[in-house]
């Protein structure tokens, strides 16, 4: 099992055909062809209420709940769970700031929105990051199958994601 990590730059509202099934939207493209012709498979998002209000996701997102969405560019990578809660470990002890950002994410519904994550990329620093690391790998923890994963690579996943969503785009953790 592991953790999807999904964003998206540019949102505008999707004006193709309907969608077939409005949980689909929320999909990774690779699986919507699986539930749907390939032309629909778009990488749609589409923001329901829940946890939050149709005026608090306005506010934090400019979108409308219940409105399917496609970006500009769509970006997706996985961590496993262990290793994302390695991964945020060791970004704990050499980054706190964006640790206590990302953390935060988690405790609320796992989406953010462009405000967010420009909050979040200026706090990962990549400029910093860059001048500390280089390209060295930098092994961490100990994934599901006994791996040591590279801190740098999830480091660098999670600055691309956010890039995108700073760009009137979406963040969310599946």
């Amino acid at each position: 099992m592991g953790l999807d990590i999904d964003a998206w730059s540019h949102l505008t509202p999707y004006v193709g055909p309907p969608c077939a099934n409005t949980h689909i939207c929320q999909m990774a493209p690779e699986y919507q062809t699986a539930l749907i012709p390939p032309a629909r498979a778009l990488g749609h998002i589409r923001l329901h209420t829940g946890p939050k209000t149709a005026d608090e996701i306005r506010k934090e997102f400019g979108l409308e709940p219940g409105i399917c969405y496609q970006g500009a560019e769509h970006y997706e990578f996985k961590l496993g769970y262990d290793e994302y809660s390695e991964w945020l470990a060791w970004l704990g002890g050499w980054n706190p700031v964006a640790f206590e950002l990302l953390d935060g994410i988690q405790e609320d519904d796992n989406t953010v929105g462009p405000r967010v994550a420009k909050e979040l990329l200026e706090a990962l620093n990549p400029a910093r990051f860059e001048a500390t690391f280089g390209d060295a790998e930098i092994e961490f923890g100990e994934d599901e199958n006994g791996v040591y994963p590279d801190a740098g690579s999830a480091y660098r996943d999670f600055v691309k994601a956010c890039g995108l969503a700073a760009q009137g785009g979406l963040m969310a953790f599946g």
